[in-house]
């Protein structure tokens, strides 16, 4: 985003309630305010043009960008000012006031006030700020009226506080090291293949910081994300399920719980079960992904509801994904989301990031095949292909393009089906993803004769049955993610063709 455009950004983030608020504040103030000409403007477009607003509202452009600044620092109160009672703010907010009272010289009205800020800071985990609030009431406590004796124990007890922060801050900086080390290793490898993966795996997982219990809420949480990580690598999909699940019943007992945090924890839970493969527990988390949850939490709902709109696709997706490949889906669901997510396309082209617009599409696509409505399949995969860079995620790009010549085979068009074949060999080639299965498989595609009649394309897909099914009972504890359900796509073709 270029910086000129941060303040539209800012603007469009505004919930209704947001809004009034800021104009509340704007029409009490008695400076100028023509900064608001320049608010209504950007409430209509999507980039900031100086030349074009300062020639629309008749103002040179070092004014309009006075009141550009004028009108951010107005915008900020009014967010700071309806976010004052919240309770990750508190802190924050009742240490602003204990400086204002110590420059006051009101000694007795700032050490209440942080008195406040250390309860409010130890309650929700900010180390940083009461280490600060114990540091000022230091300086409350040398005020000159203050017997020495008295001025000793308070300064033992706040030194001892500081120190106590630092430690925790000295702990927050190793398990960010550790969590470096920790992605560094999924980024290069999401699954352990060999002993030798799987021992680099347990030695993180026995690092010191990862092997206790933290008392500190986000020193847990993060540790319970790096073990969600480390576990799936080891397909240990059990323990990755016990893991997330504690990470959910931790977060939800918060006194105030962070939007993105939940969300990152619900993502993880999420996986975990798919990965797993439970069917029950799958379908119950489908369910309550649908529902509105989140009402009774302490959550900003209206951010829930944001995050949830750009990744509820992806979760769904992925769930439907499992039922669907593994025969436990309730047919209707799946269609009607099918047919959602098809209809909704723009809203999901903008919604999700292009990593997970391209997963979520796979997925759904690939529903929609074994579903048998290939056309459904056809268009998802064309979008992907006309709107998305190949490059974001190269992997699942290549198995779209195996899944498109699959969906040509169920529709029976067998004149774009070679170039597909080809096309797909050459993309894996190229970015060495042509490993054994995709070789076997596209190898066996590429044997079929052009235009086959129905006896040589039900021969044809006897003889690839044949040829997946030890490749099929080889790969039976991997993740529903990793292959595309050949098996079931041929048994469900073959009857198709069987029965026309």
């Amino acid at each position: 985003m270029r910086k000129q455009d941060y303040i539209i950004a800012l603007i469009k983030s505004l919930s209704v309630a947001e809004k009034r608020s800021f104009l509340q504040i704007a029409k009490a103030e008695t400076e100028d305010k023509e900064y608001l000409k320049l608010y209504e403007e950007l409430l209509t477009v999507e980039r900031y043009d100086a030349s074009a607003l300062s020639k629309k509202l008749g103002k040179k452009k070092a004014s309009l960008a006075n009141e550009k600044k004028y009108l951010e620092k107005v915008l900020m109160k009014a967010l700071r000012e309806m976010k004052a009672d919240q309770a990750h703010l508190k802190p924050i907010n009742s240490l602003i006031d204990s400086v204002v009272l110590i420059d006051r010289g009101l000694y007795e009205l700032a050490s209440n006030a942080l008195k406040k800020t250390i309860e409010q800071s130890q309650k929700m985990s900010l180390p940083n700020i009461e280490w600060y609030a114990h540091g000022l009431m230091l300086t409350v406590s040398s005020e000159p009226n203050v017997a020495t004796t008295e001025m000793q124990d308070v300064a033992t007890k706040h030194l001892e506080g500081m120190n106590n922060c630092a430690q925790k801050m000295t702990l927050t900086s190793s398990m960010e090291q550790l969590s470096f080390a920790v992605y560094d290793a999924y980024d290069r490898r999401h699954y352990d293949l060999t002993e030798k993966d799987k021992e680099e795996t347990r030695t993180l997982i026995q690092n010191p910081l990862l092997v206790q219990n933290h008392n500190d809420s986000e020193m847990q949480f993060q540790r319970f994300n790096l073990l969600t990580l480390l576990h799936s690598r080891l397909r240990d999909f059990e323990t990755t399920v016990g893991i997330t699940s504690n990470w959910m019943a931790l977060l939800e007992e918060q006194p105030h719980i962070e939007p993105n945090e939940y969300i990152t924890a619900l993502s993880c839970h999420a996986q975990a079960l798919i990965s797993r493969g439970d069917s029950v527990s799958i379908t119950a988390c489908l369910d309550r992904l649908q529902s509105k949850w989140y009402l009774e939490l302490p959550v900003n709902t209206v951010r829930m509801d944001e995050l949830l709109k750009r990744y509820l696709y992806w979760h769904i997706s992925g769930a439907h994904y499992f039922l669907v490949r593994n025969g436990k889906s309730r047919k209707g669901q799946s269609e009607e989301f099918l047919d959602k997510y098809i209809s909704e396309w723009p809203v999901v082209n903008q919604s999700l990031t292009a990593n997970h617009l391209i997963t979520a599409t796979f997925q759904i696509a690939c529903c929609g095949l074994l579903l048998g409505k290939p056309e459904e399949c056809n268009w998802l995969l064309n979008r992907l292909f006309m709107e998305i860079d190949s490059e974001v995620h190269p992997y699942r790009w290549g198995q779209a393009k195996i899944l498109f010549a699959m969906s040509l085979i169920s529709q029976g068009d067998f004149k774009l089906f070679p170039s597909a074949v080809k096309n797909s060999i050459y993309y894996l080639k190229k970015r060495k993803l042509y490993n054994p299965i995709e070789k076997t498989v596209l190898g066996h595609f590429n044997s079929l004769q052009l235009a086959p009649t129905k006896m040589e394309t039900i021969k044809w897909l006897e003889q690839f049955k044949g040829k997946m099914e030890p490749i099929s009972k080889n790969t039976l504890n991997a993740s529903t993610t990793e292959h595309l359900p050949y098996m079931l796509w041929v048994q469900n073709t073959l009857e198709s063709h069987q029965t026309k």
